[in-house]
């Protein structure tokens, strides 16, 4: 896989400049190291992406992506900000630095989980057998943030947590406001600490947050800023639109995916009600953590039933969640078969159904990248990564004990 990779970073570079990493950070970071800040996003107000002005300057850096290529840009300024040194080099050099970045962060991961927590297998297992879970290979290919940005500071801020450092995982956890998709994860569980009056890991979050917002409009002008948040209510647009060509082989959250099996014409009319129905399914969830946090069991149980529920959520509710996203779950599967809080009976099943999950996703990966992108039918998998949610939040319940019935006067 690695020669794979690093054999299209440099053999098939006119290929390559289509990708996420290309397309996208290299094209923000070299506008941020020229001073044109302002062609991140569209004017306020604007209707499309078609034709903005980062769309425009993807096409004049990279004159071998293809002429109905829409390069969209939807991160933070501050991401765009980390890649201005990755943007001042060649596109090639530029791509074979960040696959290296993030590769040393997939070591970075396997080495917090390895060397910390209890049970764990030892993080040259872990590294190497990150490479069996297939949208790790699918996120360093195509040179996308959620190793480095994603997935690294998630497994840092749980591992914090673990050690009863909820201050410091929360500001950790903030960082992932670079990768916006791994954030309800974390979110989920500091909001359960903060029901149950530990608020210091949200708090820490929101103030890393705040603090990272302000960093970003001091490097780019408040004014980029704005246009950030202006520009993200044209995020949705992006996948029920024909104009872009929506790339329903990656979408993987259940409600696009089942979006994505509607006719253009109807797809925002049924946005209210399904996305109405994942907004229950979190509320949901959040109640039945509530619960689980409110009992007696120790700590080294519920945190890591609960950051497993929170992970098997996100793909249920988070709207732009791709298949490359799915690296998310890859500590829940150390969660599952590493984690000594896990009850025996409770995870024997869980690890069936991990294996299962495990297999449907590396076979949708392998049919779009390899075989036929027709062929893929996201929604499959998102009904298999819901089987797996009901399963989780089915233990959570059982690990509940069961209230002593008062005795007779």
């Amino acid at each position: 896989m690695l020669i794979i990779i690093f054999y299209a970073s440099t053999a098939l570079s006119s290929l390559m400049q289509g990708s996420d990493y290309l397309s996208a950070f290299y094209v923000a970071g070299h506008l941020i190291a020229t001073g044109q800040a302002a062609r991140l996003y569209p004017q306020p107000g604007a209707g499309t992406l078609i034709g903005a002005p980062f769309d425009k300057a993807a096409h004049e850096l990279l004159p071998h992506i293809a002429a109905n290529h829409t390069a969209i840009y939807m991160y933070s300024p501050l991401t765009a900000a980390l890649f201005a040194p990755l943007g001042q080099v060649s596109p090639d050099l530029s791509l074979v630095c960040w696959q290296i970045i993030s590769l040393t962060a997939l070591i970075l991961v396997a080495f917090v989980l390895g060397c910390v927590l209890p049970g764990s297998p030892g993080a040259a297992k872990i590294f190497w057998m990150s490479f069996l879970y297939f949208p790790i290979f699918h996120t360093l290919l195509i040179g996308q943030l959620g190793i480095p940005l994603g997935l690294l500071p998630l497994c840092g801020g749980y591992v914090l947590l673990r050690r009863r450092q909820e201050m410091l995982a929360g500001l950790i956890w903030s960082l992932l406001f670079l990768k916006l998709q791994f954030l309800p994860a974390a979110a989920f569980v500091a909001a359960l600490l903060a029901l149950s009056r530990r608020f210091q890991c949200l708090l820490s979050l929101l103030v890393g947050i705040a603090f990272q917002v302000a960093i970003g409009a001091l490097i780019t002008a408040p004014e980029v800023t704005l246009r950030w948040l202006d520009c993200l209510r044209l995020s949705d647009s992006t996948y029920s639109s024909s104009a872009y060509g929506p790339p329903t082989h990656l979408v993987i959250c259940l409600p696009s995916a089942i979006l994505m099996l509607l006719p253009m014409d109807y797809r925002d009319l049924a946005k209210i009600p399904i996305y109405g129905i994942a907004a229950a399914l979190a509320l949901l969830t959040l109640w039945r953590g509530h619960r689980l946090f409110r009992s007696p069991i120790s700590d080294d149980v519920k945190l890591p039933m609960i950051m497993l529920l929170g992970l098997v959520l996100v793909p249920l509710i988070e709207p732009h969640f791709l298949s490359y996203d799915l690296t998310l779950l890859l500590l829940a599967g150390f969660i599952i078969y590493c984690e000594p809080g896990v009850p025996d009976l409770q995870s024997r099943s869980l690890r069936r159904l991990a294996l299962l999950a495990w297999l449907a996703i590396n076979l949708c990966l392998v049919v779009f990248l390899f075989v036929n992108r027709q062929y893929s039918q996201p929604v499959i998998l998102a009904l298999i990564l819901l089987e797996v949610y009901r399963r989780t939040s089915r233990i959570t319940t059982t690990l509940e004990p069961e209230p002593v019935p008062a005795k007779e006067s």
